[in-house]
């Protein structure tokens, strides 16, 4: 026969939302971790086409130069 143990069935429903817990965690980490990474990137993109359109304002570069530097940036 088993023996009855309240103790260890009361434990049992107790790890169910710890590891629910746990799952919604690790997701939002992830989440976290790709929104900075792409949102790092972004902002180098940004700024160098800032830099760059300051620069076409200036007259410093033409618009053909323009073109083809906005293209690299676009590209890295």
């Amino acid at each position: 026969m088993m023996a009855h143990n309240s103790f260890a069935l009361g434990m049992g429903f107790l790890w169910i939302p710890l590891i629910f817990l746990l799952i919604i965690a690790v997701v939002i980490m992830i989440q976290k971790i790709n929104k900075n990474s792409s949102g790092e990137e972004s902002s180098d993109e940004s700024k160098a086409t800032s830099i760059l359109k300051e620069r076409l304002a200036k007259g410093e570069i033409d618009l053909e130069e323009y073109d083809e530097l906005f293209e690299k940036i676009k590209k890295s």
